[in-house]
């Protein structure tokens, strides 16, 4: 099978929009669903370049069978929940503004837009089952600032790594 690449804007005002792809698939371009699901699936990897936001009213599914890779200002916009997996690979975070957010990576979970805000949302659930949630900025030099932790403001926090977690939370959050 061949990648799909979308480079222009998706609107649908009252459907759902699905982009499947046997190999890889690369957005740069807008996708918007006003009232309705978007889904984004990949065998391979998975690229939301510069351009390459998503704007719901409903959920958002995205599922790579390698890495996710969102650049530092993708931005995911969803009026229900957002659902991402990176199942045997990295998830590089961008932006998601969602509900609910429960993201899983194969490897570690990492941030693409080094110490703006990557997810605001009411509940967020982060599991890295092969590596790290962020990662650690030792060579700043300024103690309690990290470049490279996942930025949130959440309210209830789950997260699991196999290597460690760097969160920089901007609020209040109670931790699960």
């Amino acid at each position: 099978g061949n990648s799909t690449t979308v480079d222009a804007a998706l609107t649908s005002v009252s459907g759902d929009i699905l982009v499947d792809s046997a190999v890889n698939l690369h957005q740069a371009g807008l996708i918007i669903s006003t009232s309705r699901d978007v889904g984004l699936i990949a065998g391979g990897t998975l690229t939301q370049a510069t351009g390459g936001d998503i704007t719901t009213g409903g959920d958002v599914l995205v599922e790579a069978g390698g890495d996710w890779t969102m650049a530092g200002d993708a931005m995911i916009t969803a009026g229900g929940d957002v659902d991402g997996q990176a199942l045997s690979g990295d998830l590089t975070l961008g932006v998601i503004d969602s509900t609910n957010v429960a993201l899983t990576a194969g490897g570690s979970i990492t941030d693409a837009n080094a110490g703006s805000m990557n997810i605001m949302a009411d509940n967020l659930s982060l599991r890295a089952e092969g590596g790290l949630i962020g990662d650690h900025d030792n060579a700043n030099g300024t103690p309690g600032q990290n470049a490279n932790a996942i930025d949130i403001t959440v309210s209830t926090l789950a997260a699991n790594a196999e290597s460690g977690i760097y969160i920089s939370e901007a609020d209040g959050l109670a931790i699960t």
